[in-house]
């Protein structure tokens, strides 16, 4: 078998920093991401078995720069397994940069992961989650970190699995962050709803994928940014049904609120189906909170930043409420 660090190392050197021709990079802020000092040379490994991780490594190797260099991490990654039937409940952030866990049919995992850690440099990281037969997991992340950071998680799901996934970023650096789904079985349910909240100059690239290779499943993802200053979203979504994926439903929606006449959302949905007895469907919505509404907040006592406020307040809570932990809500909304 080829070592597969030689193989990632030779897929990271052969790769150049991101351009404007690159599609998935489009909308990027690429005075940042294209910097040639961004990444150093990936350390070294030995080879060990994959295993069902080998799928998540093979997609790695398939992307850009930098999941090239995830891949060549993959030597320091931690495994965390639950058996059959097995529940628990993981709370506080993830050292490792590539992180991997496996359900086993039946099992059920909530992770409760925040990130406020401060460091120089760019931060790397990549999860992956397979999901065997009848697994149910919900993921809450919260990252208020002011550094740079690119994150990728990849969802495995399998037949009958369950993933709820709450993904809430307010850093004031540029981040990259990647939530792909691919439904391998029957009766699958997806629900991610992502939130950022950005000031400055900086731009928040939020990627999905919605990858459905079986039918009779469903897959929903909510983007819903907040913007002021000067700041940006570039969000670009990808629903991908294959032939065989009948009776798929799946749903695609971005809306940012525009704080400043400054800000900018750009927004690119991308809808490749091949089956045709199916329900998808893509909305994408752009404004600035509503006059009227603040003036009737005013007239009933509010000062203007009291219902600004409370405009944003109702437009994030649709996120925001998909949190089941009473006490990582109110750390996120302390944190907002």
């Amino acid at each position: 078998m080829d070592s597969l660090y030689l193989r990632a190392l030779e897929r990271f050197e052969s790769l150049g920093m991101p351009t404007k021709k690159d599609e998935h990079w489009r909308f990027a802020d690429l005075d940042f991401w294209a910097r040639d000092n961004l990444l150093q040379k990936p350390s070294s490994f030995e080879d060990f078995e994959l295993g069902v991780l080998g799928k998540f490594f093979e997609e790695l190797l398939k992307g850009g720069k930098f999941d090239a260099y995830l891949a060549s991490s993959f030597g320091d990654m931690k495994v965390f397994r639950l058996a059959a039937g097995e529940k628990k409940t993981l709370r506080g952030g993830f050292l490792s940069r590539v992180n991997a866990f496996i359900l086993e049919e039946g099992a059920e995992l909530e992770i409760l992961s925040k990130d406020f850690e401060e460091t120089e440099s760019l931060k790397l990281q990549a999860n992956c989650y397979f999901l065997a037969k009848a697994a149910k997991l919900k993921v809450n992340a919260f990252n208020k970190s002011n550094s740079p950071s690119y994150r990728r998680s990849d969802f495995y799901v399998s037949e009958g699995a369950v993933v709820s996934d709450v993904f809430i970023e307010a850093g004031a650096a540029q981040t990259r962050a990647e939530r792909n789904f691919r439904i391998l079985g029957e009766n699958v349910k997806c629900d991610s709803a992502i939130l950022t909240k950005s000031s400055g100059s900086i731009t928040h690239d939020v990627r999905t994928k919605q990858v459905h290779s079986v039918g009779k499943s469903h897959s929903n993802v909510l983007v819903k940014s907040i913007l002021d200053g000067e700041s940006k979203l570039a969000f670009m979504g990808l629903i991908d049904v294959c032939e065989a994926a009948q009776k798929t439903e799946t749903y695609q929606s971005c809306r940012a609120l525009l704080l400043s006449r400054k800000a900018k959302a750009q927004a690119s949905p991308i809808l490749e189906i091949m089956a045709n007895d199916v329900s998808c469907s893509h909305g994408c919505a752009i404004a600035r909170p509503d006059s009227e509404q603040i003036f009737y907040m005013k007239s009933r006592g509010l000062s203007e930043h009291e219902a600004q406020a409370l405009l944003i307040n109702g437009f994030a809570n649709e996120v925001l409420d998909r949190i089941s932990d009473s006490e990582f809500k109110s750390e996120v909304l302390s944190g907002l």
